[in-house]
């Protein structure tokens, strides 16, 4: 298969996540189903619920706006954009502005100045799930960090 052949899928795959991910106020993915991850025991799930006892009742966390989800539909949309250019296709700038408006909305309403790290939103109220989870670590990963936020990876 032609790479060009690749990329009317790798587009929908970008559209189907953003429908049943998306919030319609931001660019953040929103996580339902905690077990999809791989990290289905963190706690920014059940932070909203003062971490009940058994962690695996459905009633017991809340659907969360998630670092790790959020930065691999950034890397995605990135992804896109840079194929579509390779590929002399008119939907580059497009995706590249979508990756752009994602890179944002982690950079800002993700990142605690405070306490110098990512979090988990609440996925109605943004409210941040106050847990270090290791996917705080992933806007580095992605290098969508910039000077501002120096002090996630610094060393004392």
């Amino acid at each position: 298969m032609r790479t060009s052949e690749l990329l009317p899928g790798l587009k929908a795959q970008i559209s189907a996540w953003k429908r049943a991910h998306g919030s319609d106020r931001d660019e953040l993915m929103i996580e339902y189903r905690h077990t999809r991850t791989g990290k289905e025991y963190q706690p920014s799930y059940r932070y909203f619920h003062q971490y009940p006892r058994n962690p695996k009742d459905p009633e017991t966390y809340t659907y969360v706006k998630r670092v790790d989800r959020t930065v691999y539909h950034y890397l995605n949309a990135l992804a896109v954009a840079r194929l579509c250019k390779e590929l002399g296709d008119p939907d580059a700038d497009a995706y590249h502005e979508q990756a752009e408006s994602i890179r944002a909305d982690i950079l800002q309403k993700m990142w605690d100045v405070e306490s110098a790290f990512f979090y988990d939103l609440h996925h109605e109220t943004d409210e941040k799930a106050l847990v270090k989870n290791i996917v705080g670590f992933y806007p580095a990963w992605a290098q969508i960090i910039d000077g501002e936020h120096d002090a996630l990876i610094a060393f004392e």
